[in-house]
């Protein structure tokens, strides 16, 4: 940990590198102050690879998307901390900071990119637990309030003033 904290004291995109390493120290020995330095550093490596004169190049993408990454996986791993403690509205805010973070990391990557996979299944993870928590009965802010019913819209016009009846689709004859 001594070599991977001097390394992003010297050279902040390597903070991803030590927000992996806290994030795992933290799940698996419940280091209590793990969390809140993988956060730290996440957020000083996304700061340097996404500013600066390098943005906009393959290698400051590389490194923007994997800070993004880490940051996304922190942040839900912050969210499970606040459903453990039971605070719904902390639990949406760190959930919401997850899904935007890897949904900015998804954006950058290409499909062949071998981590792709493996955000967007935590994307959808994440996503799946904003919508059961906001299902949840006073869970967050928003719940207690109605919401209003869209205006009804009227059916969109046709062009050149010509109406064709609706027909039903045809079956399909099956060989």
């Amino acid at each position: 940990m001594r070599l991977l904290r001097a390394a992003a004291d010297r050279l902040p995109p390597a903070g991803t590198d030590l927000a992996r390493a806290l994030l795992h120290a933290w799940a698996k020995w419940g280091q209590p102050d793990a969390l809140e330095e993988a956060e730290r550093a996440a957020r000083s490596a996304a700061d340097a690879a996404g500013g600066g004169d390098g943005a906009g190049d393959a290698a400051g993408d590389a490194e923007r998307t994997r800070a993004l990454i880490v940051r996304g996986r922190v942040a839900y791993a912050r969210a499970g901390e606040r459903r453990r403690a039971g605070t719904a509205t902390e639990e949406h805010a760190a959930l919401t900071d997850a899904a935007r973070h890897l949904h900015t990391a998804c954006g950058l990557m290409s499909l062949l990119d071998p981590r792709v996979l493996e955000s967007m299944v935590l994307r959808t993870e994440v996503l799946r637990r904003l919508a059961a928590l906001s299902e949840t009965p006073g869970a967050t802010p928003d719940a207690g309030r109605a919401t209003p019913e869209p205006a009804p819209t009227a059916p969109p016009t046709p062009r050149r003033g010509r109406t064709f009846p609706h027909r039903p689709p045809r079956p399909v004859a099956q060989r």
